[in-house]
């Protein structure tokens, strides 16, 4: 067998850090690499491992900054309000892009959201710093997108909800078109339905679910297995709907 590499497991409570350490005859040096938030340590087979493990101590920090810098990357949202980053209208993928303009607004043009900035969010700050420029800008482009899909929920969400009200003989006594941080709708005792306006970036088929759900809590409060044979009776494949939102809801940063 030979025996130009080797591959050893290595968990060391001392350093909070877990790796993994491969030895090799060509390697000369320690190496380190932090790939998907795991550590590997390459060194060669002349280096003991009380080295190796006080090597890894004396990186400790170094080591500990790339792997949350690689966790957060992999855990962030895959749709964000900011410049040159994806989002979603209607279920399709909309890239979000700035552009100078006369007057600030938002447009949407085939497979993007033209987001237009005055001149003054692309001149450089004060003190120079690109880093703050980057920031006034995507602040401004989350207040006009919210304000765009805000502006596209009064129509389309009071349209659909018409329609649904239509079919089900159930009208609420008011609806609210509102932000939500953890809920797509609502619906209270007196009757008034309330929608996130964020369910634009949802299919319509999906939208209607959310609708259909809120006008059942008309007849049933609760969720009750009455209530979902109600919902099953207008939406039979509502479970479709529901699964959609529980995968990209974890995508979207809103």
């Amino acid at each position: 067998m030979k025996r130009s590499e080797l591959v050893l497991a290595k968990q060391e409570e001392l350093t909070s850090i877990d790796y993994t350490l491969i030895r090799s005859e060509r390697r000369k040096t320690i190496g380190l690499q932090v790939k998907k938030g795991e550590v590997t340590v390459r060194a060669p087979f002349f280096v003991n491992e009380a080295f190796i493990d006080a090597f890894v101590q004396q990186k400790r920090q170094w080591l500990l900054d790339k792997i949350q810098q690689q966790c957060l990357a992999i855990n962030e949202p895959k749709y964000q309000l900011k410049a040159n980053h994806l989002f979603l209208f209607n279920g399709e993928e909309k890239l979000i892009d700035v552009r100078q303009s006369k007057r600030l607004g938002v447009q949407l043009e085939e497979d993007k959201l033209i987001v237009g900035l005055t001149a003054r969010y692309f001149d450089e700050t004060p003190n120079g710093n690109h880093l703050d420029a980057d920031s006034l800008i995507n602040r401004k482009v989350e207040k006009l997108v919210s304000e765009f899909y805000r502006e596209q929920a009064e129509q389309l969400l009071i349209e659909r909800l018409n329609i649904w009200a239509e079919i089900t003989g159930l009208y609420p006594s008011a609806c609210v078109i509102k932000k939500y941080r953890a809920r797509w709708g609502s619906c209270n005792s007196k009757g008034v339905v309330s929608l996130n306006y964020w369910l634009m970036s949802c299919p319509v088929d999906v939208i209607d679910y959310v609708v259909v759900h809120e006008l059942c809590h008309l007849t049933y409060l609760d969720h009750s297995p009455n209530f979902w044979r109600l919902v099953s009776h207008y939406l039979p494949d509502y479970s479709k709907a529901k699964q959609w939102l529980k995968f990209y809801e974890r995508q979207l940063a809103v």
